[in-house]
């Protein structure tokens, strides 16, 4: 029996004599056993073999044996065999070796497993597989592994995929990443999360990703002196649309600063509605220059002669 085999008899097998091993001796020695092969003898292994090793053997030989599997035998791996590798196993497998893995493979890791991938593991991924990965599994990728998704690829998630996506993930991106996410990106994240981004992340939108935003997600931004809208840059506001502007309820736009008001274009100050203006206390409209005062739709108190904010 090969599982009465010394370690050093084990090297001893030439590849020829390991290929011809039979499930039911392969599946008799011992992970010391396993572990004594070279990676010569590892490779020498048939896929039907590889798909032979019990969950057991394969979480407890060394990583090293791990990431002595070639490309095919990787991809040989039932979905049972995958989801029993040990967290430290799962770093082992090479990224070339990754990346071929078919997104039944990948779904088959569990939540756990795939949080401890390395942030080279994850940048490797191809856009097919980061497309495959359920709500569980990208709900529970680590901040680490979020900044290190490229641009492509964070663009590459599905509408549904991004829906899942919580404030406090998105949160975790670089600026540069978020300055890089698409306009069909940008529109996916849900009214919640919007509701939930930090300054950082709102500041670091483009004016085209800005004007992405829909009426919803507009009006979905909080207020008060410390809000989502009073702590948006001056070019931030002036990057909303006319149509944008128009979605902003009366809370929103009377908790506007008077700072956060001079930054709207006096086109979309024009198009605001009697209730908008309404909503607005004098003493915020007094701030505006001459132009945007002429443009408000509607007469609110003395107009003032000069662009000098009243006092």
């Amino acid at each position: 029996m090969l599982n009465t085999l010394s370690t050093d008899q084990v090297t001893q097998l030439n590849d020829s004599a390991v290929k011809v091993i039979n499930t039911t001796s392969l599946q008799g020695l011992t992970t010391q056993q396993l572990n004594a092969l070279s990676s010569s003898q590892v490779q020498a292994l048939t896929t039907s073999q590889v798909q032979a090793l019990t969950s057991a053997q394969l979480n407890g030989v060394d990583t090293t044996q791990i990431a002595n599997l070639s490309t095919a035998q990787a991809l040989a791996l039932t979905s049972s065999q995958l989801n029993a590798l040990s967290s430290t196993a799962i770093q082992s497998i090479e990224t070339t070796d990754l990346v071929k893995l078919s997104t039944t493979q990948l779904d088959s890791l569990d939540v756990g497993q795939l949080n401890k991938l390395t942030t080279d593991q994850v940048t490797a991924f191809v856009l097919n597989q980061l497309k495959s990965l359920n709500s569980a599994q990208l709900n529970g990728l680590a901040s680490t592994q979020l900044q290190a998704l490229t641009t492509s690829q964070l663009n590459a998630l599905t509408t549904a995929q991004v829906n899942l996506l919580e404030s406090t993930q998105i949160n975790k991106l670089t600026t540069d990443q978020v300055s890089g996410l698409s306009a069909a990106s940008v529109k996916a994240i849900t009214s919640t999360a919007v509701n939930g981004l930090s300054t950082l992340v709102l500041n670091a939108l483009t004016s085209s990703q800005v004007q992405a935003l829909t009426s919803s997600q507009v009006q979905a931004l909080t207020t008060g002196a410390s809000g989502q809208l009073n702590s948006m840059g001056t070019q931030q506001l002036a990057n909303l649309s006319t149509s944008q502007i128009q979605a902003l309820t009366t809370a929103q736009l009377s908790a506007l600063s008077s700072t956060a008001l001079q930054s709207l274009e006096t086109l979309d100050i024009s198009k605001l509605t009697t209730a908008q203006v309404s909503a607005v206390g004098t003493s915020q409209w007094q701030n505006l220059t001459t132009e945007q005062w002429a443009a408000l739709p509607i007469t609110v108190g003395v107009k003032q002669s000069s662009d000098t904010p009243k006092p």
